[in-house]
């Protein structure tokens, strides 16, 4: 995305906020968070101390960031035990009237909440933000943890504990494009559809580096279903395991266009079949491991579609670069699914290292991890995005994930310090843009060893000049800026930043 094109969309999504962000302190301001969201303007943070909140809460019009003190200390123990407790009184938390991003939900345990209809922990509408949560023993007929109706982020979470009658017992998705991006979705339960993830009518779904493990339901897609007509998703370094459907597949594909890439998919109950894709599917499978699955590992309907090569599939499938052999994970039963790896090229080392698609790099070159030191891997913990095209050998190395993104303190006075990591060396951009979409500071392109790293912006332009209170978006990417290189499918992360003097 150009930097004018990105500008242009802050500016109009954020043109009507006002300059001014204000931080409502719950208890001090308010008892409870409920009374500190109707008190607040677009833009406010309702800050909430520690302790257990008896609350059904409602965020209506007003876009704000709900979130304990992990938002502004980075302290994951917060999350623990700042607590909303839904007493079984419907959804601990619904976002309504379609909320943008600038909606965040963050830092808390939700716990028993109960919906008659939907969204036992979060019932979200519109795009919301619902990150670095825990989100368990939950209960709905459908979406136990989550339900959404729109497009919503889901990330950073753990989802688990949770229960449903229908469909959806982690999360169930309806009519929107979302995004599920580094959560662990564990010992969720479905009556019927959809232990882990049930997504129906929507839109191109996001499932990306999640560990879904543990979920059951009573009829088919103990891991994951899509049920569905003219929609698809993008599975992405997933590690779907121990799942298990009493009657039909751990994971469904029904109507729809899907890539799987770099997914770990084993170790799954069902009967009769691992993956099913439905008729008129259309799927590419590409660097996965599909392996103690069922009988049958990958079913396909005659009016199916679907392409699949250098992948690890019990009992074989034809596919160029297709492999049958066992790969060799840690520690299954417990959980591991790391490939197994002593030193690089070690012939006891899993037959996965080095194995997958040839126009794909590891996220990480480390033997140490399961993922080697040439080529791509197969699974969940290896590969990344595709870089082969229009690149010249040897093809650069760039981070495609940012790892543990906190600002700190957020809002803040002074300074603010991003903290994050990068899995591989190479050059990261940082910018800073206002809500005009107006670049306020550019930090320009550095790089970066793998691991982690600190940048702290003192409030200031690029000019050294003190800039006004507000709201603020730092955009970090990978960047080749001074190569003018191209690199498309790269991660991109925009943290929002509140300055008050």
């Amino acid at each position: 995305m150009s930097r004018l094109l990105f500008g242009a969309i802050l500016g109009l999504a954020f043109l009507c906020w006002p300059v001014q962000a204000t931080i409502i302190n719950v208890p001090a301001d308010y008892a409870t968070m409920q009374g500190g969201v109707d008190a607040a303007s677009p833009g406010d943070t309702v800050l909430v101390l520690p302790g257990t909140y008896q609350e059904n809460i409602l965020v209506e019009q007003t876009p704000v960031t709900l979130a304990s003190l992990f938002l502004t200390t980075g302290e994951a123990d917060y999350i623990s035990t700042t607590i909303i407790d839904g007493d079984s009184a419907g959804s601990v938390v619904r976002f309504d009237w379609w909320q943008d991003s600038t909606s965040v939900l963050t830092g808390f345990t939700l716990t028993h909440g109960g919906d008659i209809y939907g969204g036992g922990g979060v019932h979200t509408e519109g795009s919301p933000v619902i990150s670095n949560n825990i989100i368990e023993n939950n209960s709905a007929t459908r979406g136990g943890g989550i339900y959404s109706t729109g497009s919503p982020v889901i990330r950073d979470n753990v989802i688990r504990y949770n229960h449903v009658t229908v469909a959806g017992g982690g999360i169930i998705s309806y009519g929107g494009a979302f995004v599920v991006e580094r959560n662990i979705i564990t010992d969720n339960s479905s009556e019927t559809y959809g232990g882990g993830i049930h997504i129906e009518d929507s839109q191109m779904a996001t499932i990306k580096d999640n560990l879904i493990i543990r979920n059951t339901a009573e009829n088919r897609g103990g891991g994951i279903i899509f049920y569905t007509d003219d929609m698809g998703g993008n599975l992405t370094g997933n590690v779907i395991a121990l799942n298990e459907a009493e009657t039909y597949s751990s994971i469904g594909f029904d109507y729809g266009v899907f890539r799987l890439i770099n997914n770990t998919i084993c170790h799954n109950s069902n009967t009769p079949a691992g993956l099913s894709f439905y008729e008129y599917c259309e799927a590419t499978l590409i660097n996965n491991i599909i392996w103690n699955n069922a009988d049958t590992e990958i079913e396909v309907d005659p009016a199916a579609v679907v392409s699949i090569a250098y992948c690890d599939i019990e009992g074989g499938f034809a596919g160029e670069g297709n492999i049958d052999i066992d790969p060799l994970f840690r520690d299954p039963q417990n959980g591991d699914f790391h490939l197994m790896a002593t030193v690089c090229d070690d012939p006891d080392d899993s037959p996965c290292i080095d194995a997958g698609h040839p126009d794909y790099l590891d996220r990480l070159l480390n033997c140490d991890w399961g993922l080697g030191g040439l080529l791509s891997d197969m699974g969940g913990y290896g590969g990344g995005d595709s870089v082969g095209i229009g690149i010249d050998d040897p093809a650069p190395q760039l981070p495609d994930q940012f790892v543990a993104v906190q600002a700190y303190p957020n809002p803040f006075n002074a300074s603010v310090v991003i903290d994050f990591s990068v899995p591989q060396d190479g050059p990261v951009d940082f910018i800073i843009y206002d809500i005009q979409g107006q670049i306020v500071r550019d930090f320009g392109f550095n790089s970066y060893h793998a691991g982690r790293h600190q940048l702290t912006w003192d409030g200031t332009n690029t000019a050294g000049e003190d800039v006004s209170s507000g709201l603020y978006f730092l955009k970090m990417s990978p960047s080749f800026r001074d190569q003018n290189v191209q690199v498309s499918g790269r991660n991109t992360i925009t943290l929002k930043l509140v300055l008050l003097k």
